[in-house]
């Protein structure tokens, strides 16, 4: 029964992961791949490219929440919180 709620799970997921995958819209998409660029600066240290790639980020989609907090921990980081 377990095995057969992880299979349901598993589908639903799937397909609902391809629905809105299919829904967003090409500045979305590059949006979120700007975003996790400037994840990827911010681990490494980079903290300049990491606000360049993140302020893109939000000019192309800015009602997403996610971005502005990962540009609000690249300054927190920073010291630089004015």
């Amino acid at each position: 029964m377990l095995y057969l709620l992880l299979r349901v799970f598993i589908i639903v997921f799937a397909l609902t992961a391809a629905t809105y995958s299919q829904t967003q819209t090409v500045n979305e998409r590059l949006a979120s791949t700007l975003n996790n660029e400037g994840v990827t600066h911010f681990a490494k240290g980079e903290h300049e490219e990491a606000i360049k790639s993140i302020n893109r980020a939000i000019e192309l989609f800015p009602t997403s929440p996610v971005f502005y907090r990962n540009l609000g921990i690249v300054y927190r980081d920073l010291k630089d919180l004015t």
